[in-house]
C-alpha cells in the first residue's frame, strides 16, 4: 500500500499534475505585449480576465485547458481558438487572418446542429448574430467536437499562432 501511494506521488511529481482550484496568470508574448491579467478556475472550468471581468467557459482535457470562440462583428467573422498547457502555462491562440462567409456560415450550421442536441442550451447573441463558446451543459464530447470544427476552421483560414508565456502570480 504504502508502495502504491509512492508512485501516485512521484507521478503527480512527474507530470506536475495541477493540483489547485484557481490559477492566476500573468501572460506576455516572445515580443513582449503583455495579455490581460486571467484567473483559471479548474472547478468551475472557467477563466476570468481581470481587466474587463469577463468570464469564459473551459474544456479540460487531460493538463489542458480549452475554449473557442465564433462570434460576429459588423462585417467581420471573429473565431479564435485558444489551448493552455497546465504544465508550461504555454498559452497557444489560433486565429484565421481573414474568414471568408462561406466556410464561416458552414460552421455555424456544423456548431447549431450539436447546440440543439444539448438540453437547455440557450443561444447567445453579438451584434445581431449567433455566439458560439464552450458551453457548460454540453458534454466533454460535443464541446471537444465544436473545439475540433473551429480549430479545423481556422486552420483552413491562413491560421495565424500567438504564443503566450504565462506566468503564476
Amino acid at each position: 500500500m504504502k508502495k502504491l501511494l509512492l508512485i501516485i506521488i512521484l507521478g503527480l511529481s512527474w507530470f506536475n499534475v495541477v493540483i489547485a482550484d484557481e490559477i492566476n496568470l500573468r501572460c506576455k508574448t516572445s515580443d513582449g505585449k503583455i495579455f490581460p491579467d486571467q484567473v483559471l478556475n479548474l472547478k468551475n472550468k472557467t477563466m476570468k480576465n481581470l481587466k474587463t471581468n469577463g468570464v469564459n467557459n473551459l474544456i479540460t482535457i487531460n493538463n489542458e485547458v480549452k475554449m473557442y470562440f465564433v462570434g460576429y462583428l459588423p462585417g467581420v467573422p471573429v473565431l479564435f481558438a485558444d489551448t493552455i498547457d497546465l504544465t508550461t502555462y504555454e498559452w497557444i491562440r489560433i486565429s484565421p487572418k481573414e474568414v471568408k462567409k462561406r466556410p464561416y456560415k458552414r460552421l455555424k450550421k456544423k456548431l447549431k446542429k450539436i447546440n440543439k442536441k444539448i438540453d437547455g442550451y440557450q443561444i447567445k447573441e453579438m451584434a445581431g448574430e449567433e455566439l458560439f463558446q464552450v458551453s457548460k451543459l454540453g458534454t466533454i464530447e460535443q464541446e471537444s467536437m465544436k473545439m475540433n470544427l473551429v480549430t479545423e476552421t481556422i486552420k483552413d483560414n491562413n491560421a495565424e499562432k500567438t504564443q503566450y508565456k504565462c506566468e503564476k502570480f
